[in-house]
């Protein structure tokens, strides 16, 4: 690990607006070496503790809408070296090494690896990377009081203090702008680094700024190719395990397969102030995991992904999605899906609540509509993760119902895949989960019970149940692993049987 390289511990802090994550570099997932504080005065003072009696030297955090200024400031007083990341930085770092998920404590882990990238770059002896890193710096913190006076000008009401403050505006505005360019200019004044530049920049929705911050402070890209940088993109346009992309439920990569789910596409994304953001993708083949030789192995789309999300509010996080597939080749997929997701955290409390409506669009040769619920609450303790949820999938008068074809399906309504194909009564899963980690195994437990929405002929409704179990172990540069699902059938007429599936995994770190 690179602590150990350098002799500096160095952790990673991902931030909430209730609860701050924090993991070592090199923590495996679950263990001792990961942790959660209330994101206030008394969670830091128990943060800075548990970072001292680990002996951490060098803390890094992300960037998150001014939640991170007060822990910036706390750290600093505390003695602790401290890297501020911007959100891009992390992002595209996670691409490139092939973490595509996201989650809170997987952000606490890659930022902590990010550091030590940085912690990398500062101990290479290259003193022209140093100047740049110095010059990176000197834009950050421009940025910063340019934020800051814009905010304070939106909060005062006296005349002569805005035309004050619009003057200095003026003059970060400008000076932000002659530093980002004197960047951009010193980094192609050499050839390895503009190299580099020119390829990360040439990524969708990578600007010359993050472009640069990753030249500089990753030293990673130096060996890359044209095929290796493509991966940056990741797989698949959504594939997030926070908020509205919880667990791939509409657009996944299918990441457990061998061969997973890639999409032919191209994106776009606006960040505005005070975290809103809009995220835009369009969709021309989906790769599908039956491969080239398959003759289900592609289809052609004409798909739309538009991704809105507001601002922090007091009651949680809004995302507010239209996702309108038109698929050439299957014209059951076609269909317009818009929707509402709601996530909250309150200390150990995780909520998700979320709702969609669907209609069929297109080429589809139905004409139906049918809706989407979910509600989640997840309580973290120091045993692990208790969680308990309802999912909706409905049905229009049993004719047709809600489906979502782009989705990782594994991973819903139980892992023996008995509805992969939501039934034309629609589908309720009311389901429990208990993960935690012992003696360095993670163990994941699983039950579910379905029902259909609508009455089947004869007013059936009982679709089954199931129970499922796994554990997975890291050893050395193996994670192996076991899955086992057991589904019993409910009522005759859905034509389903008692089902065993177990599963044996191992991949090898290279």
């Amino acid at each position: 690990m690179e602590q150990r390289k350098t002799g500096t511990k160095i952790a990673g802090i991902d931030i909430a607006k209730a609860h701050l994550d924090v993991a070592l570099h090199g923590a495996e997932p679950g263990s001792a070496d990961e942790a959660r504080f209330a994101n206030d005065a008394d969670g830091m003072a128990r943060l800075g503790d548990w970072l001292a009696r680990r002996c951490v030297r060098r803390v890094g955090l992300e960037a998150s809408g001014g939640y991170e200024k007060s822990v910036v400031r706390f750290l600093q007083d505390s003695g602790f070296e401290t890297v501020l990341h911007q959100p891009m930085e992390v992002r595209l770092f996670a691409r490139l090494k092939r973490k595509r998920a996201k989650s809170d404590r997987l952000d606490a882990r890659l930022i902590a690896a990010a550091t030590a990238q940085v912690e990398a770059v500062k101990a290479a002896a290259d003193p022209y990377l140093a100047e740049l890193a110095e010059r990176m710096t000197a834009y950050e913190q421009a940025a910063d009081l340019l934020a800051q006076a814009r905010t304070h000008r939106e909060h005062t009401r006296l005349a002569d203090l805005r035309a004050d403050l619009a003057d200095h505006i003026r003059i970060l505005t400008a000076r932000k702008k002659s530093l980002a360019a004197d960047l951009v200019r010193r980094i192609r004044a050499r050839a390895d680094l503009a190299r580099r530049f020119d390829l990360v920049a040439s990524l969708p929705g990578v600007g010359a700024i993050n472009a640069a911050a990753l030249v500089i402070r990753m030293p990673e890209l130096g060996a890359m190719d044209h095929g290796q940088a493509s991966a940056l993109l990741g797989v698949a346009p959504f594939d997030r395990d926070s908020g509205a992309w919880k667990g791939q439920r509409f657009i996944g990569g299918v990441a457990w397969r061998q061969n997973e789910q890639t999409y032919d596409a191209f994106s776009l994304k606006y960040q505005g102030p005070q975290d809103l953001s809009v995220y835009y993708a369009h969709i021309d083949q989906v790769n599908r995991i039956f491969g080239d030789k398959s003759v289900n192995g592609k289809h052609q789309n004409s798909t739309n992904l538009l991704n809105i999300k507001a601002p922090d509010s007091p009651i949680g996080k809004f995302t507010a999605y239209a996702y309108l597939i038109n698929n050439k080749q299957v014209s059951r997929f076609s269909t317009n899906t818009y929707g509402l997701n709601l996530t909250h955290s309150l200390g150990p409390l995780d909520y998700i609540a979320e709702y969609a409506y669907q209609k069929s669009a297109g080429n589809n040769l139905l004409d139906y509509h049918a809706s989407y619920k979910r509600a989640v609450v997840s309580f973290t303790e120091t045993t692990g993760v208790f969680s308990i949820g309802y999912e909706n999938l409905g049905s229009d008068k049993a004719l047709a119902s809600f489906i979502t074809p782009l989705a990782t399906l594994h991973k819903f309504q139980g892992w023996t895949d008995q509805f992969l194909v939501t039934p034309k009564e629609g589908i309720s899963d009311l389901f429990l989960s208990f993960t935690s980690t012992i003696k360095g195994v993670k163990i994941k437990t699983m039950m579910h019970q379905f029902k259909s929405d609508r009455l089947a002929q004869g007013g059936f409704s009982d679709l089954g149940s199931e129970f499922a179990l796994s554990g997975t172990k890291k050893l050395g540069r193996f994670n192996v692993g076991v899955k086992y699902a057991s589904y019993k059938a409910g009522d005759l007429i859905f034509n389903k049987v008692d089902t065993e599936k177990i599963w044996l995994t191992m991949t090898i770190q290279i």
